[in-house]
């Protein structure tokens, strides 16, 4: 687990090696950043958001999935649990932050994700592949036929190129 010690201003006081692993920066290049600069910029608004609360005194603590941007470049998802220290006075002086990466966690489920979504489109692919081949006659001779499978649909008249819909379902 990641953890930081975090200023008021957001300047990181310490981090552990594990965030340093984490972010690919060394400890000193971490120490001349704070938690904005490495934080994706869609998440930072949140961040701010919640250190709003902790020093208004709304929430105490909290625990959201955000991103990281390491220093190649790459996003990196990460659990964050973020708690404000406050003096004996209740004074905030710094915030605790521990990190967990999921990044791994987070490919999964977008695989996962995607994996249902092929599964439904190849449902939808074959139902409407079957319909076709069921309910639209080839011919003009084997249109009865297939009222009789699709009575309630609208078949296509092979002579006159058009849809039209049935009038009574023909019997032999």
């Amino acid at each position: 687990m990641g953890i930081t010690f975090e200023l008021l201003n957001g300047r990181w006081l310490h981090v552990n090696q594990r965030l340093c692993d984490i972010l690919g920066y060394s400890l000193e290049e971490l120490r001349a950043r704070d938690f904005q600069d490495v934080t994706y910029p869609e998440d930072v608004a949140a961040d701010d958001l919640a250190r709003q609360q902790f020093l208004a005194g709304e929430i105490q603590s909290y625990s959201r999935e955000k991103r990281y941007v390491r220093r190649d470049g790459l996003v990196v998802w990460v659990d964050v649990i973020v708690t404000l220290q406050r003096s004996p006075a209740g004074e905030p002086k710094f915030f605790i932050t521990v990190v967990q990466d999921i990044t791994e966690r987070k490919k999964l489920e977008q695989q996962f994700l995607q994996s249902q979504k092929m599964e439904a489109v190849g449902q939808l692919a074959g139902g409407i592949a079957h319909a076709s081949i069921i309910c639209l006659p080839q011919s003009p001779d084997t249109a009865n036929s297939v009222w009789r499978v699709c009575p309630l649909t609208t078949a296509y008249d092979a002579t006159s190129k058009r849809s039209k819909k049935p009038e009574t379902e023909q019997l032999p």
